[in-house]
């Protein structure tokens, strides 16, 4: 099931972040993505839409997508739910609310760069993130024709 973000899913929201972004970033100092925690906590509080997916037996949530815009900020599954399609279904949704969607995502995170090649975005160019130094490719999936 797939909802609209409550106050009262922040801290496993964040949960799911930051554990996500240790494991798909291993390329990224820890602490980094520890000092983004507060940051990620305004976003999510101010300046995004952002869906949860619910596990159906348990009403837990076991990934999200977030939005600003257009662009997505962030999109994870709980590692041990990855794989089921949750990802797939919440890219819908946000495909649903905006059918020119946005990101950014690290070339060296090999799996999510394949997963949103795989969903029909397109590499438009590479640049390098100025807070981490690393590359990223700046991705756009536009609607079918």
């Amino acid at each position: 099931m797939i909802r609209i973000f409550d106050p009262q899913d922040m801290d496993i929201v964040l949960d799911i972040w930051l554990k996500g972004s240790l494991q798909a970033h291993g390329f990224i100092d820890k602490s980094y993505w520890e000092q983004q925690k507060e940051r990620f906590r305004e976003t999510l509080s101010s300046h995004s839409i952002t869906a949860v997916y619910c596990d159906p037996h348990t009403n837990r949530a076991i990934g999200f997508i977030s939005l600003v815009e257009n662009f997505i900020t962030a999109l994870y599954v709980t590692p041990e739910e990855q794989g089921r399609g949750i990802g797939h279904d919440l890219l819908c949704r946000a495909k649903y609310l905006y059918p020119v969607l946005e990101l950014s995502v690290y070339t060296e995170n090999k799996s999510a760069l394949s997963f949103y090649l795989n969903e029909g975005f397109q590499i438009v160019r590479y640049q390098t993130d100025q807070a981490t130094g690393h590359e990223e490719a700046f991705m756009i999936h536009r609607p079918v024709r």
